[in-house]
């Protein structure tokens, strides 16, 4: 649900108020046909805004609020207690013109409360009890506009993340990925700085983008492999762990519209990850990678090409399996046409062409299943 209220003779150019509700059940069965995992979760979303008018070089001012209410309960093999985690933010945000300098600044502030129904002393994972977080993450970012078409800028920011439900009292089998899952209730609240530096081109028939970031990041929260195997189910054992740890990397993107023939669009992105205290590589970190897509436009009909490469991934974390690089294209189309009163269009999209056996280094079923071989897929639009 999403309502609006805009305001003429005000400090306030409008208010905007979200609210969501969804409902989520989940089962997974082993191959025997016995239910290896199954889990519900109830959620609630709010959110409140006011933006303010713009006032001489202060501009897209807001203020708002935003809150999160999670219902979640298990069985199965799944020993993870029923648990309800609230979450509440307040936030702000600010942008300012000084000619061909621009400045942002965002602050918000998070609390977060996770009661599980009752205490536990579990052997496995630990004391499972009520917990509560609380921090504030900030950014500020300074935009130069170099000419009409370049501009160089730079961010400075603070981030902070809770654990959840998942992270703090897993204790069972996840058999999507491959992995029995063990919570640490000991984990504490994830902290960050980074930075940044951009420099942007913009043009009527292209864009480009290349960035250049670094993250410092304390109890940095992830399954880390045990290198044990669960006897019950045989899957691997992966606990969450918070490690500090370092991230740097790259990312260019561009994107080619000329008057006449095909566009083009693509990026490269390229993330070194370490752990700090040992300097070793950070499990989980995607290699080297980019996408290449040439597009057709034709009245109401587009269609196209879509490259997807990636390098082998060389670094590895403790326990992590070697995957070897790969280059695989898909097909797309649209089309788009009026029934009746309707928008409606029909898109076809063949996955994986030449049907190629590949590995993404980020999949946790890596070791006993490849990606999708050639696949069909036909989506049917209406928009309203």
């Amino acid at each position: 649900m999403r309502s609006e209220i805009f305001f003429q003779n005000s400090l306030l150019q409008r208010a905007e108020i979200r609210a969501a509700y969804s409902r989520y059940f989940h089962q997974e069965f082993e191959s025997s046909g016995i239910l290896g995992i199954e889990f519900g979760v109830l959620t609630w979303h709010f959110s409140a805004s006011a933006h303010f008018k713009d006032r001489g070089a202060l501009k897209n001012g807001a203020i708002g609020i935003w809150s999160e209410y999670r219902d979640f309960a298990a069985g199965g093999l799944v020993f993870t207690p029923p648990t309800i985690e609230k979450s509440l933010a307040g936030f702000m945000y600010q942008e300012a013109v000084f000619g061909a300098l621009g400045l942002s600044a965002a602050l918000r502030y998070d609390v977060k409360n996770v009661a599980p129904e009752y205490e536990k002393d579990s052997i496995r994972i630990g004391l499972i009890r009520e917990r509560n977080f609380g921090n504030f993450s900030a950014s500020a970012s300074a935009v130069y506009r170099l000419d009409q078409h370049v501009h160089l800028g730079t961010t400075l920011m603070r981030s902070f993340r809770a654990p959840g439900i998942e992270e703090l009292f897993s204790e069972g089998p996840h058999l999507a990925a491959y992995a029995f899952e063990i919570g640490n209730p000991e984990l504490g609240q994830e902290t960050g700085f980074g930075s940044e530096i951009f420099i942007h081109f913009e043009h009527k028939q292209a864009h480009a983008e290349v960035s250049l970031f670094r993250n410092d990041i304390s109890g940095y929260i992830f399954p880390r492999d045990t290198g044990q195997l669960n006897y019950r189910t045989l899957l691997p054992t992966y606990q969450f762990t918070g490690l500090d740890a370092l991230m740097v990397g790259s990312e260019f993107r561009f994107d080619i519209k000329p008057w006449n023939g095909p566009a083009l669009g693509g990026s490269l992105t390229f993330v070194r990850g370490e752990l700090s205290a040992t300097r070793t590589p950070l499990p989980w970190m995607p290699p080297l990678s980019g996408r290449l897509d040439v597009r057709y436009n034709l009245e109401n009909l587009n269609f196209g090409t879509t490259l997807r490469a990636a390098a082998a991934q060389e670094r590895l974390g403790e326990f992590e399996q070697r995957t070897a690089g790969y280059y695989v294209y898909d097909l797309f189309g649209q089309y788009i046409f009026s029934a009746g009163q309707w928008l409606s269009s029909i898109d076809l999209v063949i996955a994986n062409v030449s049907n190629t056996t590949y590995r993404r280094h980020l999949s946790r079923v890596k070791s006993i299943m490849p990606e999708p071989g050639r696949n069909i897929k036909l989506l049917y639009k209406v928009y309203f």
